[in-house]
């Protein structure tokens, strides 16, 4: 696993990575609910 050769290495990468795939997973939780009001 690339992460656990080279995080230590980048931690400033390994957040900023983890922020970006929150971000997606949040919009993705968002459109997911508002689809369910749209009828």
């Amino acid at each position: 696993d690339w992460w656990n050769t080279f995080g230590d290495d980048t931690k400033e990468l390994k957040n900023f990575a983890m922020r970006i795939l929150n971000l997606t997973c949040s919009a993705s939780r968002c459109k997911r609910n508002w689809s369910s009001f749209s009828l």
